[in-house]
């Protein structure tokens, strides 16, 4: 009996839906050749959604129609076995994103119709159609060379003539390969020397890839036994491979929602290829390319002003493909990614940097837009408190640096922890030359203030936290005259606020500059005493104290004192 092995390798994907039509390039036949003795030549044509017979319109995930067509055009080449085709390789794409995709048997029914329709068979056979070849086949159908060897008292007989051959079904195979991503078995009928028949099980295996886009690679060269007993060494020689849906086959041939193949869910375009091998090892291509149309499509997106510093409201525009827009994926650029139905969305940033956002809009059947993108410049705002009673700083580009003269508001905050909704508003003021001030009241205790200037069109606003603190009263009492060599004692006490534990340093002059000759912590009622020596002649001392979360730096009046 005839057999013909076939062998398919796929990447493994999940099941995507398609996102709207594929144009494919080179539909028509194109011939490439090998230069040599004799060229080696192949006539190439590769059409994706072609026909459309089994495509639901309303499915949100529709099979793909894929159809492959090749031609051994190398001349006369019926007997130059070398000039057979010995592998044939259809590449869909080099990219998974861009490519059809092709779905694992382990994901289909055992048994499920992957091409054709068995209500087909009895039809299905070469040459009732009028032509040489089965082109009612509806999987597929092409011619094949054939070299048979039979014996003739004892000598061989060479006979080199031509099959036709018509796929009448392609059906999935669970229990198949365990490393297989498809695993098909297919009906095929035969003619060769006036004989038809029908054989089952054309093996169309597939091992998985690591890499890549989808890509058929089909073995063309076969050994048949033939019903005369004869043996024969075949090889394809034209072929039309149809993978046309799925169908769960019921008397009319229902198509099922399980697709052999979907067309991907992101939009562009990817190169793909068909090859061709003879036996010599000669290999003859054709580069085309699949372009995935009907797509949604994003024409802009802006950013509302007046906003919250650090906030943004972003607003997509988009346009629908060949089904409505359903959705928008977000990417803020700072690591978060969102996705909506609504095409305005508000994000908050936890810093004041630069960022560029990006959008796709997505469609019913989850198809991704080409990204857009808006950036959105980053704002510094710097401020400290300046005396008692003022806040000062400066507004500039975070990138660049340029100073900035948008209004900067003022808040008075419980603590830095609280969030600006809870503060209270104090004032606004617009910077000069990028410089800001707002005069406070004196604080009597340590206060919280926000400086923020609101998120814009274009830029990303700032914040800036400072803590208003009051200045405390630092005394310090010290003997008029010492005695060289013996300690003495100088004291004070820490006023408005207090700040026991606090440390205080004891300073002496020494030519223009104070040297620490002493520390001391504040007691529980914020006083301090410390016993020093100095040596003689005629000094100041003073006791000073660095600023703290309560309240400013702290200097005492300098004591002169004389030690002999």
């Amino acid at each position: 009996m005839p057999r013909i092995k076939l062998t398919v390798l796929a990447v493994a994907t999940a099941l995507l839906g398609i996102p709207g039509a594929v144009a494919a390039a080179d539909a028509a036949a194109v011939a490439e050749c090998a230069t040599g003795t004799t060229p080696f030549c192949t006539s190439f044509a590769y059409t994706v959604n072609a026909s459309g017979t089994t495509t639901p319109a309303t499915t949100a995930a529709q099979p793909v129609d894929l159809s492959f067509d090749l031609v051994n055009t190398s001349g006369s080449h019926t007997s130059d076995q070398t000039r057979w085709w010995q592998t044939l390789t259809f590449s869909l794409g080099q990219d998974k994103a861009s490519s059809p995709t092709l779905t694992p048997s382990a994901s289909m029914p055992d048994g499920l119709l992957v091409a054709g329709t068995r209500a087909a068979q009895t039809t299905c056979v070469p040459g009732t159609d009028g032509s040489y070849n089965a082109t009612a086949c509806p999987a597929g159908y092409g011619t094949a060379l054939i070299k048979s060897t039979k014996s003739v008292l004892l000598f061989p007989k060479t006979t080199y003539g031509s099959a036709s051959f018509g796929i009448i079904d392609i059906r999935n195979v669970r229990d198949g390969d365990a490393t297989a991503t498809v695993n098909f078995l297919a009906d095929i009928s035969v003619t060769y020397d006036g004989q038809t028949q029908v054989f089952k099980g054309l093996s169309i295996a597939g091992k998985a890839s690591t890499s890549g886009a989808p890509a058929l690679v089909m073995t063309a060269a076969n050994q048949w036994t033939l019903s005369d007993g004869s043996s024969a060494d075949v090889s394809l020689d034209s072929l039309h491979l149809a993978f046309r849906g799925v169908s769960d086959e019921t008397a009319t041939g229902t198509v099922a929602t399980t697709t052999i193949s979907t067309l991907p869910t992101r939009c562009g375009t990817s190169n793909a290829g068909l090859s061709a091998t003879d036996r010599a090892g000669t290999t003859v291509s054709h580069a085309t390319s699949l372009a995935v149309t009907g797509c949604p499509t994003v024409t802009g997106v802006t950013a509302a002003a007046n906003q919250p510093p650090r906030q943004v409201k972003l607003t997509a525009t988009a346009a629908a493909g060949v089904r409505p827009v359903a959705g928008y994926l977000w990417i803020f650029g700072d690591g978060v990614t969102q996705q909506t139905t609504s095409p305005t969305v508000t994000h908050r940033y936890g810093s004041s940097a630069p960022r560029t956002v990006v959008v796709a809009a997505i469609d019913s059947a989850g198809a991704y837009s080409k990204a857009a993108s808006i950036s959105l410049a980053g704002t510094a705002l710097g401020g400290a408190q300046v005396g008692l009673t003022k806040l000062a700083g400066t507004e500039s580009d975070a990138t660049t640096g340029k100073r900035l003269n948008t209004t900067v508001q003022l808040y008075r905050c419980p603590t830095k922890a609280t969030k600006l909704a809870d503060c209270t508003w104090v004032k606004s003021a617009t910077p000069k030359s990028g410089a800001w001030s707002f005069s406070i009241p004196r604080p009597k205790s340590a206060v919280a203030y926000l400086a923020v200037t609101k998120s814009s069109t274009s830029r990303i606003g700032g914040v800036r936290y400072v803590q208003a603190r009051p200045k405390s009263t630092l005394t310090l009492t010290a003997p008029k005259k010492a005695t060289h060599g013996r300690a003495f004692t100088v004291k004070g006490k820490v006023t408005a606020p207090a700040q026991a534990g606090a440390k205080v340093i004891i300073q002496r002059l020494a030519g223009k500059s104070w040297k620490t000759v002493a520390t001391v912590k504040l007691t529980r009622k914020s006083t301090y005493a410390k016993a020093i020596r100095l040596g003689r002649g005629t000094t100041y001392v003073r006791a000073a104290m660095a600023g703290t979360a309560k309240s400013l730096a702290a200097v005492s009046g300098p004591r002169k004192i004389s030690v002999r």
